[in-house]
């Protein structure tokens, strides 16, 4: 696709010299501030400290585009699997980030097998959980029951998470997008819900295999 195309042509141009002068950039402000600090007014440490984060900002859309062309060059496998694999794996590499985000799943009388790229699916929703406000706790449950046959996997925000998250913000998040193109390459859709009590819900659309 030419959009494919043109999204790697970015990524080699943004990723060979960017990274490098901006980390230049920073380094050079933390200086500057280090050893100018008592001559700067108010206003004029203001104005570095936002030099610094959108500094740090053009590093992080860096770093997603070098994640969306490496998604987007790879084929995809396709393969069917438990939705027990899927939570398994995700929480194990939530525990490697020693997050305290809990995924845990009622007990169903059986567990849906879905067909996509199993890692796919980790790394869009390990980026998405990883990527909320103070991670939080969370709990996971799954709904096969839809007309198309499709199966529904639900992540609820603990309450102290959801009062942090701000739905609009989220939709921004880098970690959001990432997440959802990730899921598209298996057919799989990522929506946020906000129901009767506010609190902030992730639905994974999965198609039926």
């Amino acid at each position: 696709m030419r959009s494919d195309r043109i999204l790697g042509c970015m990524h080699r141009v943004v990723s060979h010299d960017l990274p490098n002068q901006l980390v230049a950039i920073q380094g050079l402000l933390q200086l500057f501030l280090l050893e100018e600090a008592d001559r700067l007014s108010t206003d004029g440490r203001e104005y570095l400290g936002r030099l610094q984060s959108a500094a740090g900002r053009a590093g992080e859309l860096v770093r997603f585009l070098k994640e969306l062309e490496r998604v987007n060059s790879h084929a995809l496998k396709v393969e069917t699997f438990a939705l027990a694999d899927l939570l398994g794996e995700v929480q194990g590499l939530l525990r490697q980030r020693r997050t305290s985000w809990v995924i845990t799943c009622p007990e169903v009388w059986f567990v849906p097998r879905i067909a996509g790229d199993l890692q796919v699916y980790v790394q869009a929703l390990h980026e998405l959980f990883t990527g909320l406000p103070n991670r939080g706790e969370g709990h996971a449950s799954v709904q096969s029951a839809r007309a198309d046959g499709s199966v529904e996997l639900t992540f609820s925000l603990a309450p102290e998470t959801a009062t942090r998250a701000d739905p609009a913000t989220l939709e921004r998040s880098l970690e959001l997008v990432l997440a959802r193109e990730w899921l598209a390459r298996c057919g799989a859709h990522l929506i946020l819900t906000t129901p009767v009590n506010h609190a902030l819900s992730i639905v994974v659309q999965i198609p039926n295999p």
